[in-house]
């Protein structure tokens, strides 16, 4: 494990994490999505790995990253370290058993380049899937025309797909 300047805390102040699904997966996980109560998205992101613990880069995204991660439209290293949401990240160390054996707060300037993800790395397929839960990626300025269309578009599949869920027709 590389050494790492850092703060040490007595544990991980996020509360409420919940597992939401695993994004990149070899052999075990590798990047996973967690929420917390808020509903603000975190990922955990293995960086490193010896025979005693697993090192995990926690880290505050935005849902419009998030969205364009899982559609492909850009790699992880435009996300991590440089495009999240705080100034800093979380470095948790856990055991084989899921334990929690430490835990650092780390500036995102003092994160060092073999933590972070390789350049042009995209996740392997689009990911997110939430039940009930549909997301638009809009990535253009939009006139009132467009957003009119839009609108129209949207009621259309939305019709479409609670006739088909909801209905069963």
């Amino acid at each position: 494990m590389l050494d790492l300047v850092s703060n040490r805390l007595p544990r991980l102040p996020i509360e409420g994490l919940q597992w939401v699904q695993d994004l990149e997966y070899f052999d075990g996980p590798l990047v996973s999505l967690f929420q917390n109560r808020k509903k603000h998205n975190y990922l955990y992101y293995c960086v490193d790995t010896d025979s005693i613990v697993n090192r995990w880069m926690v880290c505050r995204i935005s849902e419009t990253s998030l969205l364009r991660l899982s559609a492909r439209r850009i790699p992880l290293d435009q996300v991590i370290p440089n495009g999240l949401e705080d100034d800093f990240v979380y470095v948790v160390d856990l055991d084989n058993e899921g334990e929690t054996q430490s835990v650092l707060q780390v500036m995102i300037g003092a994160i060092p380049e073999a933590y972070t993800p390789a350049e042009g790395a995209f996740l392997s397929k689009a990911t997110i899937q939430e039940e009930g839960q549909y997301h638009i990626l809009v990535e253009n300025i939009l006139s009132d025309t467009h957003v009119k269309s839009l609108l129209g578009s949207f009621s259309s599949a939305y019709a479409f797909l609670y006739n088909v869920e909801r209905l069963q027709s």
